[in-house]
């Protein structure tokens, strides 16, 4: 019977791990291949132990009881059989799932849960194991009564043999099922806890492979979403960030920034490029935006070295600010400080566009101190972070008191007044500004 019913058997196999091993991967089927290899399993072994017991029954004439006992025991070793051939076939999905390229679509419909495969496994071995063992008694002692034979004592401990022979093979083959499911779970939640360890530092084009259709591979599906989300929010996150400083960025995305505006202290930086007009009408636009972005990246570094934020940049122009929105105890000096590094910068910057025989740049800086409105201005629909106020206007026309001075620095007397350091200056005339009643005092850095 065997040498008829196991080359079935065996074809279906076969036909399972052609499948798993394809380089094509189907979709849904493979979620389908354990429960086929379990239900095959149960057929094979129950038409093997339907044989075997036809043959008993019809032909060595044996006992009904011995009949039932052989047809049980095909059935025990079919759905054993089965659920080791599940779990077996399970962990070779989970395997080509895994090494998959790309995660395959989640099912629509599950086909068991885990909660509910775990309750199926667990049922059906308990009660196997149960209904196995009360069977044989039952049979043994209806064997008994129906031959009076119950005063040989010995036929007890033959029966006693039996019933211990059948519970160890259950509980061993038992066991062994629960390893294999064991195993195949802590594979599942390894692969998951692997994927978001590495998306919590910060790899995003990981993906969970689908190597389940229960509970395991709907959270694989939503893991991926969420992994696609968490990617799409960094890159909105940092590109943001290119856009105003991350520092305003930060207090933007957290809400810190009040609606009607905060009013502050800080210290205003302006600079701006000389003869620029000329230079851009005298250039091609590809080296225009080139030699700016030099010019722009080695400026802001500057700034940032003495925690400076660049607010925006305008044409040629620059506007940094010291103190606001993350409050410095010496704002102005730091702001002092940063100009030097800029004019630094600019000399290194200039050097670099001489040997390549480019024409050098030059700028004036100017430098002013006060009170400030910080918040978001603009429109309901589209907002931006600015600075508001007079001394916003007047850091602006102190750079530009550059040109009348021929200086490149220029710093104004509030500035000076809350610097904590001291630098060597110069002190200029006091001139009139265009939106101003008084005269400015500033200073020059030499």
């Amino acid at each position: 019977m065997l040498a008829l019913l196991l080359p079935f058997r065996l074809y279906g196999y076969r036909k399972a791990q052609q499948q798993l091993s394809e380089d094509k991967i189907p979709h849904m089927p493979l979620y389908h291949l354990p429960w086929r290899a379990f239900v095959a399993d149960i057929i094979t072994w129950f038409l093997i132990g339907l044989c075997i017991a036809s043959v008993y029954l019809f032909y060595y004439h044996s006992f009904v009881s011995t009949f039932i006992k052989i047809v049980v025991a095909g059935l025990f070793f079919g759905i054993f059989g089965g659920m080791l051939s599940f779990l077996d076939t399970e962990g070779q999905v989970i395997s080509v799932l895994e090494k998959a390229e790309t995660p395959l679509e989640t099912p629509r419909k599950m086909l068991l849960t885990v909660s509910r495969k775990m309750t199926f496994f667990m049922a059906t071995m308990t009660f196997f194991m149960a209904f196995i063992i009360l069977l044989v008694v039952l049979l043994d002692i209806y064997y008994l009564i129906e031959n009076n034979d119950l005063s040989d004592h010995s036929i007890y401990g033959a029966v006693f043999k039996e019933i211990l022979f059948v519970f160890a093979v259950m509980l061993t083959v038992s066991l062994i099922i629960i390893k294999k499911y064991s195993r195949n779970l802590k594979r599942v939640i390894a692969i998951q806890l692997e994927v978001l360890e590495e998306a919590a530092n910060g790899n995003y084009d990981i993906r969970v492979p689908l190597v389940s259709n229960d509970e395991f591979g709907q959270i694989a599906f939503k893991t991926n979403d969420l992994i696609v989300g968490l990617r799409e929010r960094d890159v909105c996150y940092m590109s943001f960030g290119k856009y105003v400083t991350p520092e305003i960025r930060d207090r933007i995305l957290n809400d810190h920034i009040p609606v009607n505006g905060e009013r502050t202290e800080g210290t205003l930086l302006f600079s701006d490029l000389r003869d620029f007009t000329r230079y851009v009408e005298s250039t091609e636009p590809e080296e225009v935006i080139q030699s700016m972005r030099e010019y722009f990246t080695a400026m802001e570094r500057a700034i940032r070295k003495y925690h400076g934020l660049v607010l925006q940049y305008v044409g040629d122009e620059i506007e940094a600010v010291f103190g606001v929105p993350i409050s410095l105890d010496d704002h102005a000096g730091l702001a002092v400080q940063a100009a030097l590094e800029m004019r630094r910068a600019l000399e290194e910057l200039n050097r670099k566009r001489t040997r390549d025989g480019k024409k050098p740049f030059r700028h004036g800086i100017g430098v002013h101190t006060g009170k400030l409105l910080a918040g978001n201005t603009g429109s309901e629909d589209r907002l931006s972070y600015a600075l508001i106020g007079g001394t916003v206007n007047l850091a602006s026309r102190i750079a530009g008191l550059n040109k009348t001075f021929a200086s490149d620095i220029l710093v104004s007397g509030a500035t000076v007044d809350e610097m904590h350091a001291e630098f060597p200056m110069k002190k200029e005339p006091a001139q009139m500004v265009k939106g101003y009643s008084r005269p400015v005092t500033v200073y020059r850095l030499p």
